[in-house]
């Protein structure tokens, strides 16, 4: 099962057309390993069939009707040839070979962000506060 990269929402809504290659083609790409869901990550949306929001094996075997197969899963790469000028022609947009498995940001990061913001915010409108208190002679 092959990765071939990211398509943004708006071509999967608007069921615009991308590269789909039929029969037997040559691809460059790399063994990927399939990701954990962690402490915060949401479950797959049943509504949303077409999205998954992690590389998970069992969503995949499932919706490619290979459970139990043990597809090789693999995220293909960006060549020289894919790029004009250094910018893809157009979707899916695929990785290059130095940039898959990188670190991406993760559900537990988002909150620990939210949490330091909110304090922060929090923290401002109780300064801001005290300084429009002490005005008012209380």
């Amino acid at each position: 099962i092959v990765n071939r990269g990211w398509i943004p929402r708006s071509h999967v809504l608007g069921n615009t057309t991308w590269s789909r290659p039929n029969g037997e083609i040559k691809l460059v790409g790399i063994v990927s390993k399939t990701e954990q869901p962690k402490f915060l990550s949401p479950v797959h949306s049943a509504k949303d069939p077409k999205q998954l929001l992690w590389f998970d094996r069992k969503a995949i075997e499932e919706k490619t009707k290979t459970t139990g197969n043990h597809p090789v899963l693999v995220t293909e790469v960006s060549t020289i040839g894919d790029l004009s000028d250094g910018v893809a022609d157009g979707p899916p947009f695929k990785p290059s070979k130095e940039a898959v498995g990188e670190f991406k940001v993760t559900p537990a990061t988002h909150a620990g962000y939210a949490v330091t913001w909110f304090g922060l915010s929090g923290a401002g409108v109780i300064m801001t506060r005290k300084l429009m208190m002490r005005g008012r002679g209380g």
